[in-house]
């Protein structure tokens, strides 16, 4: 589960979940499209697998909160973590990426 915080319309954090257990969260600042000069997007067909792709050394962390799977494999649908900014592509798009981007200050991973 997600929950996003935010105030005055200015995204905060992303706070992951599983069940009922707090795994931690992500402190952003958030790029959306519109203000990245990118059109919408049609939406998702089925129900591929989520990849992360990076050579950020914290990238296991946001993978596991995202339920994604961490890769350096090339596919047509995946998130890139680098420099401190997650962006996501579909290939089946085009080759930049669609937005939004997410600018990360912080992450947060919960230890129990």
């Amino acid at each position: 589960m997600l929950v996003i915080t935010s105030r005055r319309d200015q995204l905060l954090a992303l706070q992951f979940f599983q069940g009922m257990s707090y795994l931690g969260e992500i402190s952003v600042i958030v790029q959306l499209r519109r203000e990245l000069d990118i059109p919408p997007v049609a939406p998702i067909r089925g129900d591929p697998p989520f990849l992360l792709r990076s050579s950020e050394r914290n990238a296991h962390t946001l993978a596991w909160f995202f339920g994604a799977l961490h890769t350096r494999e090339h596919t047509t649908l995946w998130m890139a973590y680098e420099a401190r900014c997650i962006d996501f592509y579909r290939l089946d798009i085009s080759e930049q990426g669609i937005g939004p981007r997410l600018q990360v200050k912080e992450i947060h991973e919960h230890h129990n």
